[in-house]
This record gives structure tokens, C-alpha cells and sequence, in this order.
């Protein structure tokens, strides 16, 4: 009688210690560096966002401090691989949403359509090895590369003489990190890249004019220059 109910007892402190539920994604999203949402199909080719996503705690329990999850994620179904949410600093409850990063520096492709999803892998209470269990999938990214008299009229609001090359090095005034792009006159993207020294070494290029645009944290600058050799 006393190891049946010493083994009632056991098994009913087993089934307390793992909760029932899921963790669940309820979305994939990307904001600016100042953390201000872009919609999904007003994203600029090249530029470097922060791709966030949220979950939501539907166990039966609360999430503790300390406790780890661990997600994945894919771009157009190639795996990204792992996010580990090690110890957490707050409680979760039942019911609660959280919103966390998967990447804080994200360039964007330069065209076309793609989707990103994120599940969930990892809960110290249930844990999940299936990939379509919690999962959500953002299927409305949408690049949209402007023609050229709508990129052309853009860049020149944003002129700026302190742009400058000199022997292959484009040298400007700088605040810190600084995304640089330059674009033919056709509006194709030439390069695309980041820097935060003031000055970039460009690569060989076929001789031609092209639009350089730098953005900053003090916004959007330009300039129409001969390039290549």
C-alpha cells in the first residue's frame, strides 16, 4: 500500500513539473534603427533594419526568470538556424506576449518577394521538436525598387555637396554608422554597403555616373558622381 501510493505521488509531481500548451509565434516584423515599424511592403532595397518577432505564452505556466527558449527560423524555407533566449529576466504569464529580436542588423535583399518564418524548438517545460507546432510564417514582404525618376527625385531633395572620391576612396562627412548605396542612373543597385569610418574603398567599376546615398542617424544624404575607370 505504501509504494502505490508513494509511486500516486511521484507521478503526480512529474506531471506538475511539465506544463501543457505551447509557446507560439504570433509574428515576424522588421522596424528602423530607432525601432519605429516599417509596413511590409514599403521595405527599401539594401537598407539595414531590425527584424523582430513575438511570441506568446499559452503553457499552463508562467515563464520564469532564468528560464531559456529557443527558436528557429528560415527565409524563404533555407534554414537561418538557431535564437537562444538564454535565462530570461522577467516572468512571463500564461497569456503574456513578448517581442525579441532575431537579428538587429538585417539588410534587406535588393528586389522581390520573401518570407520569413519563426517556431519555436525549446521550452524548459514542453519541450518542441516539431517545426509546424507554434510556428508563424510572414509571407507579405515585399521590396519594392522605385523607377528611376521617383529614386532620382529623391536623391536630389537629399543632395549633399561633402560627398567625395578621390583615388577610389569615397570620403564624407560621417555620424556613425552609415549605410551606402549607389545606384545607376537607371535606378539598379550598384553596391550596397556600411561603414563607420567616414570613407569606403570602392570596388572597380565600369566607368559612368551613378547616385551615391548615405543614410545616417541624421538622415538621408546624396550626390551624382562619375565613377570607374
Amino acid at each position: 500500500m505504501k509504494k502505490i501510493l508513494f509511486l500516486s505521488m511521484l507521478v503526480f509531481a512529474s506531471s506538475s513539473i511539465f506544463a501543457q500548451g505551447n509557446i507560439d509565434v504570433t509574428n515576424v516584423y522588421f522596424t528602423d534603427q530607432n525601432s519605429q515599424a516599417i509596413e511590409n511592403d514599403e521595405l527599401t532595397p539594401g537598407d539595414t533594419v531590425i527584424l523582430w518577432f513575438s511570441w506568446d505564452n499559452n503553457l499552463t505556466s508562467a515563464l520564469q526568470i532564468g528560464d531559456s527558449l529557443t527558436f528557429g527560423w528560415s527565409i524563404d524555407g533555407v534554414d537561418q538556424g538557431r535564437l537562444i533566449l538564454a535565462s530570461l529576466n522577467q516572468t512571463v504569464a500564461v497569456g503574456g506576449s513578448v517581442n525579441a529580436f532575431l537579428r538587429t542588423q538585417y539588410m534587406l535583399p535588393t528586389s522581390g518577394d520573401f518570407t520569413i518564418c519563426c517556431w519555436p524548438m525549446y521550452n524548459p517545460y514542453t519541450p518542441n521538436t516539431d517545426p509546424q507546432v507554434g510556428r508563424f510564417c510572414n509571407e507579405d514582404f515585399v521590396i519594392e525598387v522605385p523607377g528611376p525618376p521617383a529614386l532620382i527625385d529623391e536623391l536630389q531633395a537629399a543632395y549633399s555637396s561633402s560627398i567625395h572620391v578621390n583615388n577610389g576612396t569615397l570620403a564624407f562627412e560621417s555620424n556613425g554608422f552609415t549605410q551606402v548605396s549607389i545606384y545607376d542612373l537607371q535606378g539598379r543597385l550598384v553596391l550596397n554597403s556600411s561603414t563607420s569610418e567616414g570613407m569606403l574603398q570602392l570596388p572597380e567599376m565600369q566607368r559612368g555616373t551613378f547616385i551615391i546615398r548615405l543614410m545616417d542617424e541624421d538622415g538621408i544624404r546624396s550626390s551624382k558622381i562619375g565613377l570607374g575607370n
